[in-house]
């Protein structure tokens, strides 16, 4: 048995070593995941899925998030209310919907000028998704100042 006095700097450099691994691990997949998603896909296919995949990612942080099960449908049908007052968004997500209907659950190819287009018309869309964005940042902070 080991005294309890040297037991104590044992378990404290223990726990540091396993909480450095446990960072030194967390930032290598961070890092991982950040190069894999900036890989161009190779395939309109892949540009298709990752483009909803994207999309439906930014959304989630202008606060239209929806639970993995929700299919690509449910989230559009569920979204286009919100959507409404920026028509350039809500044609892109119903661009990518259909895109991502195609490329996921059917056989024949993606055409690269459909891919391509999507990602276009979701670029043209950005300006609607940082309004939609700080909306939601006004709105929180509105309501952060309510409550103090």
């Amino acid at each position: 048995n080991t005294p309890p006095s040297q037991a104590e700097p044992v378990g404290r450099w223990l726990a540091v070593l396993i909480s450095v691994a446990s960072i030194a691990l967390a930032v290598a997949a961070w890092a991982w995941w950040q190069t894999a998603s900036r890989r161009t896909p190779q395939t309109p296919r892949q540009q298709a899925l990752r483009l909803y995949q994207a999309m439906r990612g930014a959304l989630a942080r202008a606060g239209l998030g929806a639970p993995g099960s929700v299919t690509p449908d449910e989230y559009l049908q569920a979204r286009v209310g919100d959507l409404a007052a920026r028509p350039a968004l809500l044609a892109a997500m119903t661009e990518a919907t259909d895109l991502f209907r195609e490329a996921a659950y059917s056989q024949h190819p993606v055409s690269a000028a459909r891919a391509n287009g999507a990602r276009q018309r979701w670029r043209a869309a950005r300006l609607a998704w940082v309004a939609l964005v700080a909306r939601r940042m006004l709105h929180r902070a509105g309501r952060e100042n309510q409550q103090s």
